[in-house]
């Protein structure tokens, strides 16, 4: 026999002229192994222990993992092979517990095999990498306050979170050059917009922008005319008139139509008010109002990277 085998999926080569008769189970051997990359599902259970994969396992196009996992798991691929798979995490209790994929090659990256999700990964014959997330620069929400474990767990995380912060341009040079320079975006407690594109709906508006507050204060400027609707009315008034009759009454005749004399008489007249009243209308204490209104809070905002 002569016959030698393909570096990613094991396919026998058969010398030419060499093994006269005996090319049959080659064949049928390699016609096997390509319906296996094509629809082959490999079903590894989990636990706690770490798993290599067998040549039978990798070279089936779906490997499946299950299984109530106790611990982090390491699922390695062999180093040198190159591919694509879809990987399907349908292990429990990978909330508290993560697994990894990585390969047998020195100095091998780790991706993130997230919990409860097919995802597909290629192998480059060293590095397992992501396959079909969505471009870079494009931004992901997700509801959890921090990052996702699985990201996390990644020698290069995929995505970074918009926390304003920098990032390494060597690491990341697509985001580098997507964003033209390594300063995340601030999407902290602000809401994502669409760039107003020149046409005045948020004027001024532009890329990391970071104005605008929950709470506003209103100026003179800012309230709308108005009036107060103040009325004032003058309900009238009268004075009293008092006579001191100090020198006491001197042969006073109170007839109709004779004269008294009331010597060393003194007068005053009481002070009195008019009664008007007046309210100013003031209305409102210059106190902040709420600008918001029902607003679904999320959890953070990461931007895909790498």
């Amino acid at each position: 026999m002569a016959e030698t085998y393909t570096t990613n999926k094991s396919f026998a080569q058969v010398t030419p002229g060499t093994d006269s008769g005996t090319w049959g189970p080659f064949v049928n051997n390699n016609v096997g192994i390509l319906d296996t990359m094509l629809g082959g599902v490999a079903t590894i259970p989990l636990t706690n222990a770490n798993v290599q994969l067998s040549s039978g396992q990798y070279q089936c196009a779906f490997v499946k993992i299950t299984g109530a996992i106790s611990g982090n798991i390491i699922l390695t691929f062999p180093g040198g092979v190159g591919g694509f798979w879809t990987v399907m995490n349908q292990t429990t209790n990978s909330s508290a517990f993560l697994v990894t994929m990585t390969t047998t090659s020195a100095g091998a990256q780790t991706i993130g095999l997230p919990p409860g999700q097919n995802v597909q990964v290629f192998l480059d014959g060293a590095n397992p990498q992501y396959h079909g997330l969505p471009h870079v620069g494009t931004y992901v929400h997700w509801g959890i306050p921090g990052t996702p474990a699985w990201v996390g767990a990644c020698t290069i995380p995929p995505y970074l979170n918009c926390d304003g912060t920098t990032f390494s341009a060597v690491t990341y040079p697509a985001l580098n050059a997507f964003l033209g320079g390594n300063t995340l975006p601030d999407a902290r407690g602000r809401a994502l917009y669409a760039l107003e594109q020149g046409t005045g709906r948020l004027s001024g508006a532009g890329f990391l922008v970071g104005g605008g507050n929950i709470n506003t204060t209103l100026i003179t400027a800012n309230m709308p005319a108005h009036n107060h609707g103040v009325t004032i009315t003058d309900p009238g008034h009268t004075h009293s008139y008092t006579v001191d009759h100090a020198g006491g009454l001197n042969n006073a005749v109170f007839d109709t139509g004779q004269n008294a004399n009331f010597p060393g008489q003194t007068g005053a007249i009481n002070s009195a008010v008019t009664g008007i009243t007046a309210s100013d209308g003031v209305v409102g204490g210059g106190a902040a109002f709420q600008t918001i209104g029902p607003t679904l809070v999320n959890g953070i905002i990461m931007i895909r990277a790498g």
